[in-house]
């Protein structure tokens, strides 16, 4: 999106005035690449939070078929 809004024309000539946007396009631009980042800085950190819940997960029933059960009832809980 930034890279497209670079490529807009910088100026803009009307009947009365001649507008330069050349600002506003790096503004624009600008924001558009925060804004990117932002969301990128987002997905990975949910994306880590979710891979810790599953491995937590995994350990967990990791550790409950490690235990030897010591009675029957442990075993069928197993």
């Amino acid at each position: 999106l930034a890279s497209e809004i670079m490529g807009l024309p910088s100026i803009e000539h009307f009947d009365m005035i001649r507008l330069d946007c050349e600002d506003l396009k790096r503004g624009l631009a600008q924001a558009c690449r925060s804004l990117a980042d932002e969301l990128l800085s987002r997905v990975s950190s949910d994306h880590r939070n979710e891979n810790e819940t599953i491995c937590k997960e995994f350990n967990h029933i990791k550790e409950r078929a490690l235990t030897v059960p010591g009675t029957s009832e442990e075993l069928i809980d197993i």
